[in-house]
């Protein structure tokens, strides 16, 4: 029960403009719960933006812990395709 409170807390936080917030929750739900895909999931798109590693690193952490997760799966190869100059 505890991860899905961050997991709402960061979307909430993330819908107000508060990344950073947002990437604390969605951290602490994963810290709370390893194969937690929502949280990745979050945070992935919290990164893609503006971390592009960062947001490859998170997808195959995940998979690390979720390795049959599809969402994640998808995210990694969404991210592994985009253009090397926004890497």
């Amino acid at each position: 029960m505890v991860p899905e409170y961050h997991l709402k807390m960061g979307i909430t936080q993330k819908l107000m403009g508060k990344d950073g917030k947002a990437i604390e929750h969605f951290r602490t739900a994963i810290e709370l719960k390893k194969d937690y895909v929502p949280a990745y999931v979050q945070l992935i798109d919290c990164f893609k933006d503006y971390d592009l590693e960062n947001a490859i690193k998170t997808a195959e952490m995940g998979l690390k812990h979720s390795p049959n997760s599809e969402i994640l799966k998808k995210k990694l190869a969404e991210l592994q395709s985009l253009p090397a100059t926004k890497k």
